[in-house]
């Protein structure tokens, strides 16, 4: 084994324990859309600002892993030979052999499981959010509009909707 292969099992073990750390912050983050989905249908203000607190409290941390990331990322690519763009999980099994390129295999499809369900949860997320501000608006058109809106479209071709009565628009 010569240097850079010893070099390459270093940084894939460094690598194996960021990767670690990725699929923890995808789990809890699958978590936490749970958390905001049901906080969302109960009306829990409390509950969505704890969630907020948590998120921006646990920002700087994943920063750090994401940083160390790109570090052992680089180094590897050094190593390598490549670009820091080419350098990527499937290169890396290539690059290496034995109980290394499995760990890392297994690292790579647990990841790509994990990223599948936090699309899905994300999507599920989204479309419970935009059907929340779809009733919403109907309520409030319902309430405030009595069917005597205005329809306006911006220069995007946007629509929006102004009340006639009772609010006057200074809009040029």
């Amino acid at each position: 084994m010569n240097s850079a292969d010893g070099r390459l099992d270093g940084l894939s073990d460094e690598l194996l324990l960021v990767l670690a750390d990725d699929i923890r912050h995808i789990k809890h983050t699958l978590e936490r859309l749970d958390s905001l989905r049901a906080a969302v249908v109960k009306r829990d203000e409390e509950g969505l600002k704890s969630l907020l607190d948590e998120v921006e409290s646990e920002r700087a941390d994943y920063a750090l892993v994401e940083q160390k990331r790109g570090v052992i990322c680089k180094q590897m690519a050094d190593v390598v030979g490549c670009g820091i763009g080419e350098m990527n999980l499937s290169k890396l099994c290539v690059e290496l052999t034995g109980e290394r390129r499995d760990s890392v295999a297994h690292a790579q499809a647990e990841l790509k499981r994990e990223c599948a369900k936090l699309m899905k949860e994300h999507m599920a997320t989204n479309i419970l959010l935009k059907e929340c501000s779809r009733f919403n608006n109907l309520l409030l058109r319902g309430i405030l509009g009595n069917g005597r809106e205005t329809v306006t479209y911006n220069s995007h071709g946007n629509a929006s909707w102004e009340l006639q009565k009772g609010m006057v628009s200074i809009r040029l």
